[in-house]
């Protein structure tokens, strides 16, 4: 547990211009935290993300603090993004392919209805995108829509 409170205390600090001051406790933190990370994860779960953790506080130094640069609000589109594929192997012909089907869907036969009658959609808002479940006989059909 100390041992991830220092990566948590580490990007606290890096986070807000109110601990610019304490930039060099945190590159501490980060050197501790990386150094001694296969002792507490294992060699097989070090990635270059793991590396990339001795950089970040150069980064805050050059480019500001992390709230000014980060992808974080990106991360939930990525999520969407992944549940649009079916399988690993080119994706970006998957996500293209994905949004045409839903572009020759014929909308109109589609309406809401009783759930003794099919076809029928569902619609649901979540976060910052739309689905809708399109319900068959006996089976059904997910469908997201990206409110950017």
């Amino acid at each position: 547990m100390q041992h991830f409170l220092k990566l948590l205390c580490a990007m606290t600090i890096c986070s807000s211009e109110e601990y610019f001051p304490l930039l060099p406790l945190a590159e501490e933190l980060l050197e501790y935290f990386t150094k001694h990370y296969k002792d507490f994860y294992g060699i097989d779960y070090i990635t270059s993300n793991v590396h990339n953790l001795t950089h970040v506080v150069a980064e805050v130094r050059h480019f500001g603090m992390l709230q000014t640069y980060n992808a974080y609000k990106f991360e939930n589109k990525l999520y969407l993004i992944k549940n649009l594929l079916r399988q690993g192997n080119k994706p970006l012909s998957q996500i293209a392919k994905r949004l045409k089907e839903y572009e020759s869907l014929d909308h109109e036969q589609f309406i809401d209805q009783t759930h003794s009658n099919y076809p029928y959609v569902k619609k649901q808002k979540e976060f910052s995108f739309t689905f809708q479940l399109f319900y068959f006989i006996k089976s059904k059909v997910r469908l997201i829509f990206f409110n950017c």
